[in-house]
């Protein structure tokens, strides 16, 4: 046996939580790095990369990749922003086909197609992510930075709101559907002062 130098054991985990703890521990590996969510900066370089510089799939004029990195992707993983492309890519090729017979072909994929895929797309980080990052958190304090310690709080942090934002809204538009449904009972009963009154109370 011969002693090598400069051979780097390198690997990659999004489950550090499940690793052996003697696999870990100090001594048998020299750095443990936590690559979280990606930035605005970082997700323009991914969209770039999911989009060869907007050529496959080809992007109208009217795509603005920065807005979509700094405004609209939020808190999404390098998977989420591809799935996202992908799925703007097929509603482009239906929007182009003219007949249900015709094969599917890549179209030009512009701002509305991806907005559409933005309503029903979002990101994929919930609620067991949550506690997984929390259990990396432990597993890495007190063997990595402080910087890194700094990136799992904030990434904590913005799933949190996240989902209270997304909670809050889905309270809302139920709160709302169930408003209308009352409004449409009282017109056909043509009580319109109890409605008045009912949705009073419910916005209470």
């Amino acid at each position: 046996m011969h002693e090598r130098k400069e051979v780097f054991v390198i690997g990659a985990t999004n489950r550090l939580d499940r690793l052996d703890e003697a696999l870990i521990r100090s001594g048998r590996l020299s750095n443990i790095f936590y690559v979280g969510l990606p930035d605005a900066e970082g997700r323009l370089e991914i969209l770039k990369a999911c989009t060869k510089n907007g050529t496959s799939p080809r992007l109208a004029e009217d795509v603005d990749l920065d807005y979509l990195a700094k405004e609209r992707t939020c808190g999404f993983s390098g998977a989420d922003i591809q799935n996202l492309m992908m799925e703007a890519t097929k509603v482009s090729a239906n929007r182009s086909r003219k007949s249900i017979n015709e094969p599917l072909e890549k179209g030009i994929v512009t701002m509305a197609d991806v907005e559409q895929v933005l309503a029903y797309v979002g990101p994929t980080i919930g609620a067991q992510s949550l506690k997984n990052l929390k259990r990396v958190k432990q597993v890495l304090e007190g063997r990595t930075s402080k910087a890194t310690i700094a990136w799992i709080d904030a990434d904590i942090k913005g799933i949190i709101s996240r989902r209270k934002g997304n909670l809050q809204g889905a309270r809302s538009k139920s709160k709302m559907a169930v408003m209308k449904k009352m409004e449409k009972q009282c017109k056909v009963k043509g009580k319109r002062t109890e409605c008045c009154r009912l949705k009073r109370l419910h916005r209470q």
